[in-house]
């Protein structure tokens, strides 16, 4: 038994990629607790941090620190925190209710602002495209480098010599 190794064009790496990822972190329009307790969205990304929720909250809500603090500020305050999972990384009863609740509260007062406001936390269809096609292009727009960079980090830290698995391979055909 050997591996075939096949060439893919940028376009299908891409596309693959992402994939791979939404198949792995599944794609959600509305945020849940991920397996660590964090609050995620999307094709998981995780709003605990300020790098990715700064991006998410202006490109889907746009909301951020300058045009408005105080609610910017708030919807911060509920991503810092950590909520309790079980040991199978399922939120504890009532977690995910919790969390949904505070996030609307803020967004119900967000969308009394002005026209055109979501009241809640959700990732809406817009400009022509379904959520799931505004997930995908932001993922690709902001976020592909950085998993780039990780997989190019593991794959360096972890090499896989493909000649001494196919060589292991054939030492065990009899």
């Amino acid at each position: 038994m050997s591996i075939e190794l096949h060439e893919l064009s940028d376009v299908d790496y891409n596309a693959l990629r992402y994939e791979i990822i939404a198949n792995i972190e599944g794609e959600k329009n509305h945020a849940y607790i991920d397996s660590e307790g964090y609050v995620t969205i999307g094709a998981g990304f995780n709003m605990h941090g300020s790098g990715v929720r700064d991006d998410v909250l202006q490109e889907f809500f746009e909301i951020n620190e300058e045009n408005s603090p105080e609610i910017y500020q708030q919807l911060v305050d509920i991503f810092s925190q950590q909520y309790e999972v079980d040991a199978r990384g399922n939120p504890l009863p009532g977690e995910t209710e919790r969390l949904n609740n505070a996030l609307n509260a803020v967004m119900e007062t967000w969308a009394e602002g002005g026209d055109d406001r979501p009241s809640t936390f959700v990732i809406e269809d817009a400009g022509g495209q379904t959520w799931q096609q505004r997930v995908r292009a932001f993922f690709e727009n902001n976020l592909s480098q950085e998993y780039e960079d990780k997989v190019t980090d593991f794959i360096q830290n972890h090499p896989v010599m493909l000649e001494n698995v196919t060589a292991s391979q054939k030492s065990e055909v009899p």
